[in-house]
């Protein structure tokens, strides 16, 4: 019911209300794609969703919509939802934190919150629909090619701007890179390393070892928090020291 939901369900109904895909909160469908980004604006629309600290990113709202239409599209079971999640989970915030992490979050004016959903959600939705290895490493090259989002959400005051460069974006363009590659599409091997790869252009100071540290002993997804307060990450513990100071009068 707030302003992103509102713009979320207008789209639909206006444009994207063709297809069989569950909006989560209405009586509309849609393809999957769009099904995906409606789902994303409203999971970031009351800040109600997680947060990977050393990522800056909020993975989940991203991420789980991708899994979610992916699923939905493809019918598989619960199992597999929470390991194509999981994946998302991993992959998304690892590209940040290969990035330089906080770190490269203060020295850009790239969204790392953009950045990191766009990959999570691509993992998960390729988990969802079954690409091998190397189908894998082409729906991760065009997530690559999708990468986007700068901060200028930062001056949105309605927060529209804000859940679709958060959340809506990330997972459209990460459904639609599992889609691609599914229908038969190829790509480049390896959007990561060689000529003018993903992190020269995005990243010069990139460390891609991270890409894979770790991996299968720490997974991200248990590195994240749920907010108490309604606001962003930055805000809760002014707000958890408010709370304590009108409890004391």
């Amino acid at each position: 019911e707030l302003p992103p939901g509102q713009a979320a369900e207008r789209y639909i109904r206006e444009r994207g209300a063709k297809g069989a895909t569950t909006v989560a909160g209405f009586a509309l469908t849609a393809g999957p794609i769009d099904a995906a980004l409606a789902n994303g604006v409203m999971a970031h629309a009351d800040e109600t969703d997680d947060s990977h600290n050393e990522s800056r990113s909020h993975p989940g709202c991203a991420v789980v919509p991708a899994a979610l239409a992916a699923g939905e599209e493809f019918g598989i079971d619960g199992n597999t939802f929470l390991r194509a999640v999981t994946l998302g989970y991993d992959i998304g915030p690892r590209v940040v934190m290969a990035m330089g992490g906080a770190a490269f979050s203060y020295e850009s004016s790239l969204a790392t919150h953009s950045i990191a959903g766009t990959f999570g959600a691509a993992a998960a939705a390729a988990c969802a629909a079954g690409l091998d290895a190397r189908q894998m490493r082409w729906a991760l090259d065009y997530t690559a090619q999708q990468s986007s989002g700068i901060l200028t959400w930062r001056r949105d005051t309605d927060h529209i701007e804000k859940a679709f460069v958060f959340a809506g974006m990330p997972a459209r363009s990460g459904v639609t890179s599992a889609f691609l590659v599914k229908s038969g599409w190829n790509g480049v091997d390896d959007t990561f390393s060689g000529a003018n790869n993903f992190f020269a252009a995005y990243a010069p100071k990139a460390q891609p070892d991270r890409l894979i540290e770790k991996l299968g002993e720490r997974y991200e997804i248990a590195q994240t928090d749920i907010k108490k307060w309604t606001v962003g990450s930055p805000i809760q513990g002014p707000l958890d020291a408010i709370e304590v100071i009108r409890s004391k009068k």
